[in-house]
């Protein structure tokens, strides 16, 4: 798999978000999709080793113990079909996009984020951004493009990166039909083909906004003092995350956010003064 996938992308991936959008219009996306998809996999696979808790002296799980391991077992399936020759239709594709990134808070060159729940993975490579999800069909990509790629009118930063990968798996779980995934096998010409079900219109059921502000805390937790709330603490910050309506990709006029100096916004101010 390595030689097959691995040194190939890392070829496209040290270019442009231009030369990865070019790699997959000739023909390339079932290479970068398998790509993410194997990084996803193991990632989670590693997750057995590794602690809930760093210190040794409180008692913890593994991170991997709160995984739900039946719903790994098509992107399983997908990445394994350069090494089990698979067939796989066209819509089974996830909805996947790349987007031009700037550095703003953070020095580091690489970031990796993902929402195991909703099968959705961000990775950000210097200046490009990375967003996938791996069941949904494209449904997720379709609801983004139609209602919110176009206000969209620069290169996102690193947190509006994140911010992005959650809306994208929200999407996805809210998707009133999901996908049904099945593999065809043909036993005696040794064939193997993979195909879905899927409405004629993806649907989605009633938008949980308690639910989007758990998933955006749990993507912008960690980088909470970034999120420039004037001498607020993090339990305050936590506290406005978690009512679900903050976005550091659009101000309160829905206007895309190009400068940190328009974030968070008066909403969210109010909403920090009544926490």
């Amino acid at each position: 798999m390595g030689k097959v996938i691995e040194e190939r992308i890392s070829k496209v991936i040290d270019g442009s978000p231009d030369s990865i959008q070019n790699f997959v219009a000739t023909g390339g996306g079932l290479e970068l999709f398998v790509w993410l998809g194997l990084i996803y996999l193991k990632l989670h696979l590693k997750d057995k080793t590794f602690r809930k808790e760093l210190d040794q002296r409180i008692p913890s799980g593994m991170i991997a113990d709160d995984y739900e391991w039946d719903v790994l077992h098509h992107i399983h399936t997908v990445v394994r079909c350069f090494f089990v020759p698979t067939t796989i239709e066209a819509n089974v594709f996830g909805s996947m996009m790349v987007l031009p990134c700037r550095q703003e808070g953070s020095p580091d060159q690489f970031d990796f984020g993902d929402l195991h729940f909703g099968q959705t993975m961000m990775l950000r490579l210097g200046g490009t951004a990375i967003v996938v999800v791996f069941n949904d069909s494209a449904g997720a990509l379709r609801f983004f493009q139609e209602n919110v790629l176009d206000k969209i009118t620069g290169p996102i930063n690193e947190l509006q990166a994140r911010e992005i990968m959650t809306e994208f798996a929200l999407l996805n779980m809210h998707l009133k039909e999901r996908p049904i995934y099945q593999s065809e096998l043909d036993m005696l010409n040794e064939t193997h083909r993979i195909v879905a079900r899927l409405p004629d219109r993806p649907e989605l059921d009633e938008w949980s906004y308690e639910l989007r502000g758990q998933m955006l805390w749990n993507a912008l937790g960690h980088a909470w003092p970034q999120l420039r709330f004037a001498g607020a603490t993090k339990e305050e910050v936590e506290r406005v995350v978690l009512t679900g309506t903050l976005s550091i990709l659009f101000d309160d006029q829905g206007n895309f956010v190009t400068s940190p100096g328009n974030f968070p916004g008066n909403a969210a101010e109010e909403a920090l003064t009544k926490s």
